[in-house]
């Protein structure tokens, strides 16, 4: 293993950590903070994700369009290339200017990913019986009911359930990130006080 580094590369990792566990303790407060306020504001926190997410569409959409005079593929495949560009365009565009109505359709797409991904979930496991299936079984489960619950309250769930979503990662992230710094600067120290007696 050393030959190739990786001991070394983890220790040098676990050292860099270690000396900036402030930041890291920093960052997932702050995302903890984020994910707060996103809570206490999801109507404002799904208009915003919606407007942010045309953004990357569209961009996606020029880019696409670019690729299309500039990749190969002949005549028929810049056509393909630039007509998906300009859906792109249009499809960001509309959500840019219309975030609302945009949340609404996004919600519901969602929601029915999420039955059918559950339903999905829930016969492959009881189907195959594989090694831990019961735990994939309860998560089909919940994914599925909790799409029947967002296509249940649609329009209204459209409102809120991405703002929802976005505080509850931003809250989980944050919380990793603290879990992450407190165990960086509380382990090195233990390693370091064990090496003489090695």
């Amino acid at each position: 293993m050393s030959m190739y580094g990786y001991g070394a590369t983890a220790e040098t990792d676990v050292e860099r950590v270690r000396q900036n566990w402030g930041w890291f303790l920093a960052l997932g407060i702050g995302l903890g903070i984020l994910g707060i306020i996103a809570l206490g504001a999801t109507v404002t926190t799904t208009v915003v994700s919606t407007v942010i997410l045309g953004v990357v569409i569209l961009t996606g959409g020029l880019v696409v369009i670019a690729s299309a005079f500039t990749a190969g593929g002949g005549v028929g495949g810049a056509i393909l290339r630039g007509a998906l560009g300009v859906l792109l365009l249009l499809a960001g565009a509309y959500l840019i200017f219309n975030p609302r109505i945009g949340a609404l359709t996004l919600t519901l797409v969602m929601a029915w990913y999420f039955i059918i991904a559950g339903a999905v979930k829930v016969v492959s496991s009881l189907v195959e019986r594989y090694p831990g299936w019961g735990w994939t079984l309860s998560a089909g489960v919940v994914t599925f009911l909790l799409g029947l619950l967002l296509t249940a309250s649609w329009p209204v769930s459209g409102l809120y359930a991405i703002g929802l979503f976005v505080g509850i990662d931003l809250i989980l992230g944050g919380v990793s990130w603290v879990v992450v710094a407190l165990m960086a600067r509380s382990a090195v120290p233990q390693a370091h006080e064990a090496a003489p007696a090695a």
